[in-house]
């Protein structure tokens, strides 16, 4: 059934029968969804590299990148009206395919399972961070575009929670489109590591779903000498 045109069809036949066309059409109407109503936004695995993140809109601290500015607005995914006051959390690995405060693992190229440890970051913070959704539902990160690391396209890590529960998390990842990727990898911290040798198909979340990949690509725009990027999460509420 269309969500933008749901109606109690029961409730609609017995009011039709008792009062007649007028009342049915009165009751179809204030019962009808909005007519913007949003799809959910697809869900992903939160991955074995989240930990508490501290409250902050820069999340950068010493790592060195192409700079990335990052918008996400969230919103119900019933009426679309934004969402104040939830906690926006995002993390992602550094230029060098690292992330902060865990031990991160090495992935066997052709089998793409882990093979050992990798560097031990933990009581380092960098690139994570949250943030507290304002009256418009936005938050603004200012980070790096994330660098590549074996079994994984370059992404990052969103996670939106409702009323403070933990049981309501929205775990989601943010993915980039491939040409502005090359360009990226071409370039400085991360030109020594050269460009991402996995696709699509072999990503141990996408799993070559480009439907997917493509609900998740975030655009990007050109700022100064980095990118722009905007994001709207819809999720349930309370």
């Amino acid at each position: 059934m269309d969500r933008r045109r749901f109606i109690a069809s029961a409730g609609g036949l017995v009011l039709g029968g008792a009062f007649g066309g007028a009342a049915l059409a009165k009751t179809e109407s204030s019962l009808r969804m909005p007519s913007k109503a949003c799809k959910a936004t697809l869900r992903t695995t939160p991955g074995p590299f989240r930990t508490l993140s501290p409250l902050r809109a820069d999340i950068r601290e010493d790592r060195i990148g192409v700079p990335l500015k990052l918008s996400v607005k969230v919103v119900n995914d019933f009426s679309c009206e934004a969402m104040a006051g939830i906690p926006v959390e995002i993390w992602q690995c550094d230029a060098a395919g690292i992330y902060s405060n865990v031990v991160n693992m090495v992935f066997d190229h052709a089998t793409l399972r882990p093979v050992g440890d990798g560097p031990d970051t933990r009581r380092q913070m960098f690139l994570r961070g949250y943030q507290l959704t304002d009256e418009r539902g936005m938050v603004d990160f200012t980070t790096i575009f994330p660098g590549w690391y074996t079994a994984r396209v370059p992404h990052i890590h969103l996670r939106a929670v409702a009323g403070g529960a933990e049981w309501t998390a929205h775990d989601t990842q943010l993915f980039f489109d491939e040409k502005i990727e090359r360009a990226v990898f071409a370039s400085g911290a991360y030109a020594a590591r050269g460009p991402n040798p996995l696709s699509a198909e072999r990503d141990l979340v996408l799993h070559g779903d480009r439907s997917m990949l493509k609900a998740l690509t975030v655009p990007l725009a050109k700022d100064g000498d980095g990118y722009r990027g905007n994001f709207e999460l819809a999720m349930q509420s309370l």
